[in-house]
C-alpha cells in the first residue's frame, strides 16, 4: 500500500488516508442516505445526505480508534509505529517490528476488538436500545429507528457496526486480530514464532477461501447467515476473501513481519450489511 495523504499526527503516529478510502466513503454515504430516508421519510433528502455523511465520518473515526488501540499498546512495549492508513478495506497500522513475546502479541491484537466493542456497546446503551431490547435477534431495526431522532439514529447505527466489527475481527483468520490472537496462543504452546506464524497463516488462508466460496454461493442465490445473498454482497465477500488470502500469503512469505490489517468486512462489508439491515 502506498503512503497515502497525511491528514494528522496523533501520539507520534502519522494518520493517512489512501485514495481508495474516498471511494468507500461515498459508497457508505450513499447506502446510509437511502437507509435513513426509508427509516425517516419526514427527513428532507439533503438532511438525509448530511446525516449519512456525519455517520460515515464518525464510523471511520471509530475505525481509527480501533487502530490507535493496537498502535498505542505496541508503542507502550517499545515497538515503533510509523503510521495508520485508512483505505478501502478499513484501516492498517504500520507496526514496524514483531512482538517480543506471546503476551505482547496477544495484548496488541486483542485491544483493537476490545476498543470497538466498548465503543459499540456504550453507544447502544446511551441510545436507549439496551433498555428496550432483551434479545437483539428480536430487534426490528427499522421500527426502532423510526422512533428515534437524528442523533440517536446515528448512535444506534455506529454502535451496531462497532459491535459487529469487534466480533468479526476476533475470527481466527490471520492477519485479522483473531488470527493474531491465535498466533500468540500457538506461539505460547510451541515456543516458536516462525512456526506459529505459519500455522496461523494457513488457517487464515483456509478462512479466506471459505469466504470466497461463500461469496460465490451468494451470487447464485444461496443465502449465507449474516452475509445474505445476491450479486453485490457476493462479489464483495469474494474480494474480502481474496484480500485476506493475499495478506496471509504475504505474511507467510515475509516471515510474519506484516502490517496489522482490518478488513472492511471488517468494516466496509459490515457497514454495507448494517445499511441493508436498516433498509430490510
Amino acid at each position: 500500500m502506498n503512503k497515502g495523504i497525511r491528514i494528522a499526527r496523533l501520539f507520534g503516529i502519522d494518520i493517512r488516508i489512501d485514495w481508495s478510502w474516498l471511494l468507500i466513503l461515498l459508497l457508505i454515504v450513499w447506502n446510509l442516505t437511502s437507509a435513513f430516508s426509508q427509516a425517516h421519510p419526514e427527513w428532507e433528502m439533503l438532511f438525509s445526505v448530511g446525516m449519512g455523511l456525519i455517520a460515515s465520518i464518525l464510523f471511520f473515526l471509530s475505525v481509527l480508534l480501533h487502530e490507535l488501540a493496537h498502535s498505542l499498546v505496541a508503542k507502550s512495549q517499545g515497538i515503533p509505529v510509523s503510521d495508520i492508513t485508512l483505505f478501502l478495506f478499513g484501516g492498517v497500522s504500520n507496526i514496524r517490528e514483531e512482538p517480543k513475546s506471546p503476551g505482547s502479541e496477544f495484548a496488541m491484537a486483542v485491544m483493537g476488538p476490545v476498543a470497538s466493542l466498548v465503543i459499540g456497546f456504550s453507544l447502544l446503551v446511551l441510545s436507549g436500545i439496551g433498555l428496550r431490547v432483551k434479545n437483539l435477534r428480536d430487534l426490528q431495526i427499522m421500527q426502532f429507528l423510526e422512533e428515534l431522532g437524528a442523533f440517536r439514529t446515528i448512535m444506534v447505527w455506529i454502535g451496531s457496526v462497532n459491535v459487529i466489527l469487534g466480533l468479526f475481527n476476533l475470527v481466527p483468520g490471520f492477519p485479522l486480530d483473531g488470527g493474531r490472537v491465535l498466533r500468540s496462543l500457538i506461539w505460547r504452546m510451541i515456543g516458536n514464532l516462525r512456526k506459529a506464524t505459519q500455522w496461523a497463516s494457513y488457517i487464515g488462508q483456509a478462512i479466506a477461501w471459505i469466504m470466497i466460496m461463500a461469496g460465490m454461493a451468494m451470487i447464485f442465490g444461496i443465502r449465507i447467515p449474516f452475509f445474505g445473498q445476491g450479486l453485490i454482497d457476493g462479489v464483495w465477500l469474494i474480494l474480502i476473501g481474496w484480500f485476506l488470502n493475499n495478506a496471509a500469503i504475504h505474511t507467510l512469505l515475509n516471515g510474519g513481519n506484516v502490517l496489522m490489517l482490518k478488513k472492511k468486512k471488517s468494516q466496509t462489508k459490515l457497514t454495507q450489511q448494517q445499511s441493508c439491515d436498516t433498509k430490510c
